[in-house]
């Protein structure tokens, strides 16, 4: 009974046109697609018809309708209402339409048809990981995991290799096979176990964008693999960042109706997915992109209600928000955030955290001419942090690389992201050269042509710093 009532949903299906009076009020029309949950004892009303939920069992439910009692198990479809009566021609055509259909239905299959075929294999490729510790030390992804044990599996495998290794005395080697041959198999099913998560995810990505709706549900789902991608620097070449970019448009063109987005998230799931892909997408070649979503996120961040996150989360991203605004060269926003997390922080008695994010404060506020710089006081600093003091005074004493006033101006700043997609654009036309100097060329030139904006890029402002 309690698989039934957890698992299980009562699906009223039905519409009506009646247009029979020659009153307006008396004609009209409605539809009805809704689920109600099985509670014993309790009465539902589709178009007014009562219903009442009189006997949940183990794989049926009894239902009382119009002093009837029915039984339904799974998918079974019951007639409560049928009705077509039409009369008449032209000016004296009348119409008499009625139909509603109740059935039982299994809630998962319903909502989410996506979800009933997908694997989720998570809690396998953490037990499994922590099998395998030993084998994985400081890494921390998924992928990064996934790769270590591929390189172990290789060398356990390639007995060439292992004998020339012996003969050759390379001990750290054949020391790490030795410790890993008891867990070949372990190794083999996770490497394969992390395959199917990513694939699984991707599919679940691309269901939900199909569908253009997300929820609750299938972001509990979500929100780990966002956070593998979103925390991954060993690589980014396996990163749908297609798929990302269009989960950043579903989520963060919520506002806009012609959208017409189902996103049925908590306040709190919005700001963390925002945050995720936020984090994913900064690291793809148009991380200049959705800057409005950030925008979204950084204003959500002003008011929020921080009894609903953990403090540490808030921090991170808060962090992170002026991290993204650092990479799009606006460095007024990113103190604002920095200063933000700190304070955040220090109000939870988290001086360590603080000084981080306030060093990150400092080091932004390096790039101003001496005029614009905030002011500090060292020796309150001292005081305040302690220990951690440190850590906010290197980024006092951070001396960046020379920047052009140009980039303090708000023009370089409110049109970066629109220079940067004209710099994107050409690179499609001449080709990606993959050197720094090649997009600067073209930042330049835009700026100028476009705004009057004299730019000198960075190789111009330290001529002798060697740029990769």
């Amino acid at each position: 009974m309690s698989e039934l009532k957890n698992n299980f949903v009562l699906h009223a299906k039905g519409s009506y046109q009646k247009n029979t009076s020659y009153f307006e009020d008396a004609n009209g029309s409605g539809y009805i697609d809704r689920t109600y949950k099985l509670e014993e004892g309790s009465t539902i009303n589709p178009f007014g018809y009562e219903i009442k939920i009189v006997k949940l069992n183990e794989d049926s439910v009894n239902l009382e309708i119009d002093k009837t009692m029915i039984t339904l198990k799974e998918n079974d479809r019951f007639c409560v209402a049928y009705k077509n009566e039409t009369s008449g021609r032209n000016e004296d055509f009348r119409i008499d339409r009625e139909e509603l259909f109740i059935s039982l239905v299994n809630e998962k299959k319903h909502f989410y048809p996506h979800l009933v075929d997908f694997i989720d294999n998570e809690d396998k490729i953490e037990n499994n990981i922590k099998v395998v510790e030993h084998l994985v030390k400081n890494k921390t992804t998924y992928y990064e995991i996934q790769n270590h044990l591929k390189m172990i599996l290789h060398r356990i495998n390639d007995k060439e290799k292992f004998e020339k290794d012996a003969e050759n005395k390379v001990d750290f080697l054949i020391e790490e096979i030795k410790i890993a041959l008891p867990f070949k198999n372990v190794i083999e099913e996770l490497i394969n176990d992390i395959d199917v998560y990513f694939e699984e995810h991707n599919k679940l990505i691309d269901a939900i964008i199909k569908r253009n709706k997300l929820d609750s549900e299938e972001y509990k789902y979500l929100s780990n693999y966002l956070y593998q991608l979103a925390i991954e620097h060993s690589s980014y070449d396996y990163i749908p960042f297609d798929k990302i970019m269009n989960l950043l448009s579903l989520v963060g063109d919520r506002h806009i109706e012609i959208f017409r987005i189902e996103l049925n998230l908590k306040e709190e799931e919005i700001i963390e997915i925002l945050w995720l892909l936020m984090k994913i997408h900064a690291k793809s070649r148009f991380y200049f992109e959705y800057f409005y979503v950030v925008n979204q996120l950084a204003e959500s961040l002003l008011k929020v209600d921080e009894n609903q996150f953990d403090y540490n989360k808030l921090v991170n991203i808060n962090s992170d928000v002026a991290d993204y605004y650092m990479q799009i060269y606006n460095r007024p926003k990113a103190m604002k955030y920095y200063l933000n997390a700190s304070e955040m922080a220090k109000k939870n008695n988290n001086l360590e955290s603080s000084a981080y994010a306030l060093m990150k404060y400092y080091k932004a506020n390096a790039y101003f001419p001496v005029e614009m710089k905030v002011s500090f006081d060292i020796e309150k600093i001292k005081q305040e942090y302690k220990e951690f003091s440190d850590i906010v005074i290197s980024g006092i004493n951070f001396r960046p690389l020379k920047v052009c006033e140009a980039e303090l101006n708000p023009t370089f700043i409110d049109n970066y992201v629109f220079v940067m997609r004209k710099v994107e654009e050409e690179i499609d036309k001449v080709g990606d050269l993959h050197i720094p100097y090649q997009r600067w060329d073209l930042m330049q030139k835009i700026y100028l042509e476009k705004y009057n904006l004299d730019w000198k890029t960075p190789k111009q402002m330290n001529p002798r710093v060697m740029f990769d």
